[in-house]
């Protein structure tokens, strides 16, 4: 059935209402790779766990940096929503030569915003996928015509320093940076995705208080797992950023729970499920 805005819970004789949940960070990967998660798939997971909107992300094969396959890939999404009545929307991704069709495809309804995703000096990315930048400027320059041309959707980002790998200090020093681009674009909303350390947390918790719009991104693996409860190089617990210290699974978890109406903290759920012979692969 077509879900409601809200669903009634009737427990106890009283009525609990709850709104459809908004999942601001999933990955269905589809087209080159409908072997793993498709969109049709995940919304239909969505909808059973009470998930009203999902926000899919661009490192897909083929990555959505381009007109041509961002509408390709919402016409799955739409698809989907028909099929499911689940709302979709859609992140795309920065490269280092596509500022102008950025900008063009920023115009569109279903678009929520930039993904930015770091590269190394010899292409390799933080996370999946081969999408991102190698150049801090080419951001600046994004963040640039985003005001000239007055689009302001939110760019969120995988804020770790490439040339640092997956510590806590990679963390801290591209948030750091992106602390000093919200200074600077201060008419402009950014989101740090997937915050894993205290140290990172505190960061941006700090730039809030300054009145910067940098939103607060945790997830539900990073609130549940810590690095000496489990081995994060298996595949099972393998993720990009990685699982931290149990002492910063507590600061996670004590932020959300001190925090709950912070308009800038979200949970993302970051789904992105992968094949059981590529995870147990290294």
């Amino acid at each position: 059935q077509k879900p409601k805005q809200i669903k009634e819970v009737y427990m106890n004789k009283k009525t609990i209402t709850l709104k459809l949940a908004i999942d601001p960070h999933a990955h269905a990967r589809d087209m080159n790779q409908t072997e793993t998660m498709t969109v049709i798939q995940t919304f239909k997971e969505a909808k059973r766990s009470g998930i009203g909107t999902v926000c899919l992300m661009p490192n897909t094969s083929p990555s959505i940096d381009c007109s041509s396959v961002m509408n390709r890939y919402l016409s799955l999404i739409n698809d989907a929503t028909a099929k499911t009545y689940v709302n979709g929307y859609l992140w795309i991704a920065l490269s280092d030569l596509n500022h102008s069709s950025i900008i063009h495809m920023l115009k569109h309804p279903q678009v929520i915003g930039v993904k930015i995703y770091p590269l190394r000096n010899d292409g390799i990315s933080v996370t999946t996928g081969n999408v991102g930048i190698k150049k801090w400027s080419s951001l600046e320059k994004l963040l640039d015509m985003m005001v000239k041309y007055g689009i302001y959707k939110p760019i969120a980002g995988h804020w770790e320093d490439p040339e640092l790998g997956h510590s806590v200090e990679s963390e801290v020093s591209a948030l750091k940076q992106l602390v000093d681009l919200a200074e600077k674009y201060s008419n402009l909303k950014f989101t740090a995705c997937h915050i894993t350390s205290a140290q990172g947390l505190k960061i941006i918790s700090d730039a809030q208080k300054k009145d910067l719009k940098i939103m607060i991104e945790i997830t539900p693996h990073h609130l549940w797992f810590c690095n000496e409860e489990v081995d994060v190089n298996s595949g099972m617990y393998k993720c990009f950023p990685p699982i931290k210290s149990c002492s910063d699974k507590k600061a996670l978890r004590d932020f959300i729970r001190d925090n709950t109406k912070n308009p800038l903290v979200s949970i993302g759920s970051d789904s992105a499920p992968h094949l059981t012979k590529v995870k147990e692969s290294d």
